[in-house]
């Protein structure tokens, strides 16, 4: 099944210019978690290794990377990893800085 059968076109909007990629991401039946590596890797984003607690779950927008701790479990590594993903989407980082300014 794909995300797009899923959800609601409202939420895939959320993704911009990413919508159809995204929406278009096939889910097996038995999966039972979003496929957010999938979604970072359409977003163009990667994921970098950290063992500093403080950074878990941080986005470098310049770098385009996504900060998990590769030793922790896979549902805690997929919360960070979408934690980010709201963020990207939201643009929460560049409207930060322009409040900052």
């Amino acid at each position: 099944m794909k995300l797009k059968e899923l959800y609601d076109e409202g939420f895939l909007k959320t993704f911009g210019p990413f919508k159809e990629k995204i929406g278009n991401i096939y889910m097996d039946e038995k999966q039972h978690s979003i496929p957010v590596k999938e979604i970072i890797d359409i977003l163009g984003y990667h994921l970098e290794a950290t063992y500093d607690s403080s950074r878990l779950g941080e986005c470098n927008d310049e770098t385009k990377a996504i900060y998990i701790n590769p030793l922790s479990k896979k549902g805690i590594q997929n919360f960070y990893i979408a934690h980010a993903i709201g963020h990207i989407v939201l643009q929460h980082n560049k409207k930060k800085e322009e409040i900052l300014k």
